[in-house]
């Protein structure tokens, strides 16, 4: 009988995957294989269950350029394994060093994503189902913690899942000291990365200085953090459920609603804002408590025409009862001829505004007469009017610099102009010669 068969490890894994429905039978899997001694055991794991599952096994391997001979050994070695098992085998060379200067990121981060994306094409070229990692239960207590050290909140806990889309992860549920004695007991070769030991890397760090300092402390201190991770990924999953709900009513072309987003509770607004974010970078990565943060403190502030830079080239916005998040972009020219009572809708922006009587005294209140003319543009060369609250008049471009608006938001803030003087900066100040928070209009706008 297969030793494989017989061993416990084994079977825990096999548990692993029936419990969490990982692969179903019949399907095609692609394995991440680095030549490690995890990679390597979760190979010959699959390899071993391809005929009881009807499974189609690949493997694929990614050479950084970082290591020299040795990174160049490792594909040599996965591709005569891969060889040995009758697997085909994928594997090319990158320069991660050359990506993580271009875009100014760490070698480790492009590293990922250099993987990631080599493996998404060989899975999309080739019709593979899954992705299999081999990240195993000291990865995922590793993961927590760094997350933890990072602030990550509720999420950060969960750590790393055992399905997330089409990647799994069957190792999750045991040690790498059990993986290594399984490579030994079966005499089973595999390649060592010396990086794995340099704790210049965080999660080295992490790995190798701080985690067997808080075994010390509480030896089962692994058993705790994932106990606590999967009590808190369940937490996660209804929040995550609700919050889903809620943003699935507010996104819009147009952003989402402030007065709806502001009736959330605060757990569920972040968490609809983080999804914001997320589907406006395209990735749930690299999205900071700082990022989350400074969106809120915008919607807060309700301001039209304030904004705030949250990375990747994307700006957050305020306009008229709306936040926006995407590339900063501007329009073109616009002017409108406005009567009382009359909505227009200024395409430029997507909202009607329509100018209408105070019934009760108002701060942003404008003088209007009868038959005064009244438009509504955006900001043109030479632009001044004089400030509610200040001495003096002040150009229309200088107050935006003053107020931190992006060059390109100044073009959608709409000016209001009554007999060709500025009245009012929409939203935003309006000109002491024009206010009259006893009466007159205001502009009204409906998203």
């Amino acid at each position: 009988m297969n030793i494989m068969k017989m061993n416990k490890t084994i079977t825990r894994v096999k548990r692993t995957i029936a419990e969490n429905e990982l692969i179903p039978s019949g399907s095609s899997v692609l394995i991440a294989l680095s030549g490690g001694a995890d990679s390597v055991f979760l190979t010959h794991v699959l390899k071993e269950m391809s005929a009881e599952l009807d499974l189609a096994i690949y493997a694929c391997h990614v050479e950084h350029g970082i290591r020299g001979a040795d990174s160049v050994r490792d594909m040599e070695f996965s591709r005569e394994l891969c060889r040995s098992l009758g697997i085909e085998f994928f594997g090319k060379s990158f320069d991660v060093p050359g990506e993580a200067a271009r875009l100014k990121i760490s070698e480790e981060a492009a590293g990922r994503k250099i993987r990631y994306e080599y493996f998404s094409e060989i899975m999309a070229e080739h019709g593979i189902d899954l992705l299999a990692t081999a990240h195993h239960r000291d990865d995922r207590v590793e993961t927590i913690v760094m997350n933890m050290l990072r602030g990550s909140g509720l999420r950060g806990f969960v750590g790393i899942e055992y399905k997330n889309g089409s990647v799994i992860r069957p190792l999750l549920d045991i040690t790498k000291d059990e993986i290594l004695e399984f490579c030994r007991s079966e005499k089973i070769d595999y390649c060592t990365d010396d990086t794995n030991f340099n704790t210049e890397y965080t999660r080295n760090k992490i790995r190798h200085e701080l985690i067997p300092v808080l075994r010390k402390y509480n030896p089962s201190f692994d058993e705790c953090i994932i106990r606590e991770s999967c009590i808190m990924s369940e937490e996660d999953k209804f929040i995550e459920c609700a919050a889903a709900s809620e943003y699935e009513l507010l996104k819009s072309d147009r952003g989402l609603n402030l007065e709806k987003l502001a009736g959330l509770d605060t757990a569920i607004r972040r968490r609809v804002i983080y999804m914001y974010i997320a589907d406006a970078k395209g990735t749930r990565r690299d999205i900071s408590f700082e990022d989350v943060n400074a969106v809120l403190k915008l919607c807060i502030s309700g301001e039209s025409g304030k904004c705030a830079d949250i990375g990747g080239g994307l700006r957050a916005q305020i306009s008229y009862g709306r936040l926006y998040i995407g590339q900063e972009a501007g329009c073109g020219d616009f002017e409108y001829r406005l009567l009382p009572g009359t909505p227009c809708d200024v395409k430029e922006l997507g909202i009607r505004f329509t100018l209408a009587q105070c019934r009760a005294p108002d701060d942003n209140a404008i003088k209007i007469n009868p038959f005064d003319t009244v438009i509504l543009r955006n900001r043109r060369p030479g632009d001044v009017f004089y400030p509610t609250g200040m001495e003096g008049r002040k150009k229309i471009k200088d107050y935006f610099i003053d107020k931190k608006i992006g060059r390109a938001q100044r073009t959608r803030i709409p000016i209001l102009v009554v007999n060709g003087e500025i009245a009012a900066v929409v939203g935003m100040r309006a000109d002491r010669r024009f206010a009259d928070k006893n009466g007159g209009f205001k502009l009204l706008t409906e998203n």
